[in-house]
């Protein structure tokens, strides 16, 4: 909205979805006794976390954010310009592989991995392509790898080594204030949950503003 006597234009992304999509997935958190907030797209939350994580690090707000999924994986950071880049290619551990998390070590699968890891390398090398199109600049200082196949065996090394940037796994949990002690926290594949935070922050930023006003 612009200011009175200011020219100005607000800018809204819309996202085109089927009613049966939301819906089916409205009903399965209702049936397990959970109250739905907000539904939002992959690209939005993995983009809150992305700057959750810029803003915990400032020293590492050039790193890029690489989702390693089951079907597919994701890349997400934001331009100099402030707008999300996000794109999503079809690499993930379950095609690529066609094996558990746990039998990645197993002879069988050592051969699948290395080449799962090589298809990874390849896919970033052409998004940080596209995105040195739109921002104008290379300036990727590193990569936080999250998801589901983001521990998988050498990959965080192989992305190192053949693209020359600092690599690690990133903990979206770990960019929360949380009051349990480190000692009584489970140990789990924290990496897994980067989407999952990332709706959560938006729901929280949804209910704190005027549209929660019904709630």
């Amino acid at each position: 909205r612009a200011e009175e006597g200011m020219r100005g234009t607000d800018s809204y992304q819309v996202f085109a979805t089927r009613k049966d999509v939301v819906e089916s997935r409205v009903e399965a958190l209702q049936q397990s006794g959970l109250k739905p907030v907000l539904v939002d797209v992959h690209s939005q939350s993995l983009g809150h976390i992305w700057k959750l994580a810029a803003e915990r690090f400032p020293e590492k707000n050039k790193y890029c954010l690489l989702d390693i999924g089951s079907l597919a994986s994701s890349f997400t950071m934001f331009t100099e310009q402030g707008e999300l880049f996000h794109k999503e290619f079809a690499c993930g551990t379950r095609i690529s592989m066609g094996t558990s998390q746990e039998d990645l070590l197993s002879d069988d699968a050592q051969a699948k991995t290395e080449q799962f890891n090589r298809q990874v390398v390849e896919r970033v090398k052409r998004q940080m392509q596209r995105y040195t199109s739109i921002n104008g600049s290379q300036n990727i200082k590193g990569i936080w790898l999250s998801g589901e196949g983001a521990s998988t065996p050498m990959l965080a090394e192989e992305l190192s080594h053949q693209l020359a940037l600092e690599c690690e796994l990133l903990n979206p949990l770990g960019l929360f204030e949380m009051k349990v002690s480190k000692r009584k926290r489970r140990a789990a594949d924290w990496q897994h949950f980067s989407t999952a935070a990332g709706l959560a922050v938006r729901g929280i930023h949804w209910l704190g503003g005027v549209r929660a006003v019904s709630h």
